[in-house]
């Protein structure tokens, strides 16, 4: 079986989730606290207190077979995708994503990575488990995947990521979960892709295609064509007329809107170009920079 994901966070989560049980190492955990009324030694307490349990929760979780993983992770919901250089565009909106120094590098590894995966999911005829959330991204490359396995032979299955977990946290993708839960949700959540559901999946990735929007989101648990500036009046809302730095109000959309950092990144560099929004001092790191928004 070969189990497929879509994101390079979900991709380590599963192959931490395969060496969970009786024979786990640890290392897979980072605790850290911010507690002001704490001091530094009851802190440090606390971090290997929670690290402990973890580990412990670890040894004592079922682990995932150890199968082959492979993932794909071509950014799918930005950008123009009906292209006869279809993988070029993809390293493009790489580059517009990623505009760091490392940008050219990241770009190269995950577009040939994702470029041969893909060509092995055509040749397929082996069970595949399907590890999909609902992030725009994750749909359409799990719609885009469904294009490419539709004339296989290959038995699929699905596992769809809760929305919450029974203690009431709110999940967004496969990477916030912890390693020791991945074979729990696969009991609970995996249910067989029939030949309908495929076909459905593969015609809507073609509609999507035709369309060729330079976006697309998820409404309404649909994957839908939408302009590029659709998320822009609420990530306007969020930048304050006084100085904050871009990094936090980055991680306040990502918690609500549920969409990639770097393209909330590149949405307010567009509205600094368009003088809605301004830089007030430079940061030492790509989301350091303090920013407000223009009067007007």
């Amino acid at each position: 079986m070969t189990e497929l994901v879509f994101s390079n966070s979900a991709y380590a989560g599963i192959k931490q989730a395969q060496g969970m049980g009786k024979n786990y190492c640890g290392g897979a955990f980072a605790v850290g606290f911010v507690n002001k009324e704490l001091s530094a030694e009851q802190l440090k307490e606390l971090s290997e207190k929670v690290k402990s349990e973890e580990e412990e929760r670890c040894r004592n979780a079922v682990p995932l077979p150890r199968n082959e993983v492979c993932w794909i992770d071509p950014v799918l919901s930005f950008g123009k995708i009906n292209n006869a250089d279809f993988w070029d565009m993809r390293a493009k909106v790489y580059r517009e994503l990623y505009y760091e120094p490392s940008a050219e590098d990241l770009a190269e590894r995950n577009i040939i990575e994702s470029k041969k995966n893909t060509a092995k999911l055509a040749e397929c005829d082996d069970r595949i488990r399907i590890w999909s959330d609902h992030t725009p991204d994750s749909m359409c490359a799990m719609l885009f995947a469904a294009y490419i396995l539709k004339d296989t032979r290959a038995e699929l299955s699905y596992v769809e990521l809760p929305y919450a977990a029974a203690n009431g946290t709110m999940y967004r993708c496969w990477g916030e979960i912890r390693p020791y839960e991945f074979s729990r949700l696969a009991e609970e959540y995996e249910h067989p892709v029939t030949k309908d559901q495929l076909t459905n999946m593969a015609d809507a990735w073609v509609r999507l295609y035709f369309e060729n929007s330079s976006l697309r989101a998820v409404i309404n648990n649909r994957v839908l064509s939408v302009s590029e500036d659709f998320y822009d009046s609420i990530i306007i809302e969020h930048v304050p007329y006084e100085p904050k730095m871009m990094g936090k109000i980055i991680a306040e959309l990502v918690e609500a809107l549920n969409i990639r950092d770097t393209f909330i990144a590149y949405r307010i560099k567009a509205m600094t170009e368009a003088e809605l929004v301004e830089t007030v001092t430079r940061g030492s790191w790509a989301y350091g920079d303090n920013i407000r928004r223009i009067k007007v």
